[in-house]
């Protein structure tokens, strides 16, 4: 064994465990339904720490391998994958990518079973980087300062045609900037439940129709052995938060997307400007 490597991999993983500390409240993970409304690209803030952390203890396939240095093969596809939905199994060749310039990563076949191509990034001088995939723009990440450690952004594209697959990097205005880059196989997303279908039927949600979707979904997430704390029934936008656990497991994405997600996507845009 390498001990210059063993200490650079446990310092890795000690300041991916102090991010999710850092980042965690008290009771679990504060969550506002204004922040839940549909996305793509996204910043990753503690869902995606405490995904790392889990996965740096071996939760990734074994099947993948790196030309990542200086970080570990799983520390790489970890990172990458971080960015995914929960449960997100990263497969094939991790990437990690460090650069001042234009930086073109050979991604190859998508491998059999992956779904998107998850990245993950930071930007180690302030600036903006365009990403391109296949000569088509893709995405663009930028800071107003460098970041410190793993990156604090990213999200997953969807690749439709064949490869092998090219995906370029382009620094703009001075910035520097890191990446970590894994193809990934999603988990399907859930359907909507039938009583969330009836509740959209008429394009209107009521405001019974919207406590009672909140409530299904709590009572799904319950039967999962999460609990989410109670809100203001009064206010016009249910604020409530939930374990950071109910995430990582997945229970929250499935419970949110059957039971509530729609109605209260729905809810809100009825409701815009109005005071939690």
């Amino acid at each position: 064994m390498n001990p210059e490597s063993n200490a650079r991999d446990a310092a890795l993983r000690q300041a991916l465990v102090d991010t999710v500390n850092s980042s965690t409240a008290a009771n679990g993970t504060p969550r506002s339904t204004r922040s839940r409304l549909p996305f793509s690209w996204r910043s990753v803030s503690l869902i995606a720490a405490v995904a790392v952390a889990s996965a740096t203890t071996g939760a990734v396939s074994a099947s993948v391998i790196s030309n990542s240095e200086p970080y570990p093969a799983n520390v790489t596809a970890s990172l990458a994958a971080s960015v995914a939905r929960p449960n997100a199994v990263a497969l094939g060749q991790a990437v990690y990518v460090q650069s001042d310039g234009t930086e073109t990563v050979q991604l190859g076949e998508m491998p059999e079973g992956a779904t998107n191509l998850a990245v993950r990034n930071s930007c180690t001088e302030a600036g903006n980087v365009t990403i391109e995939l296949d000569g088509e723009w893709v995405g663009s990440f930028g800071c107003d300062a460098a970041s410190s450690g793993p990156g604090s952004g990213g999200g997953t594209f969807t690749v439709n045609s064949e490869g092998p697959h090219i995906l370029t990097f382009t620094s703009q205005r001075g910035s520097s900037y890191e990446a970590w880059i894994a193809w990934v196989q999603e988990p399907p997303v859930p359907s909507l439940g039938a009583q969330q279908k009836s509740d959209l039927a008429d394009g209107t949600v009521t405001r019974d129709e919207y406590v009672g979707a909140f409530n299904r979904f709590a009572g799904c997430l319950a039967g999962a052995g999460f609990f989410t704390t109670a809100p203001d029934f009064d206010a016009a936008v249910l604020e409530y938060s939930i374990p950071a656990e109910a995430v990582t497991s997945g229970a929250d994405e499935l419970c949110y997307v059957s039971q509530f997600g729609e109605v209260d996507a729905a809810w809100q845009i009825q409701n815009e400007g109005s005071a939690p």
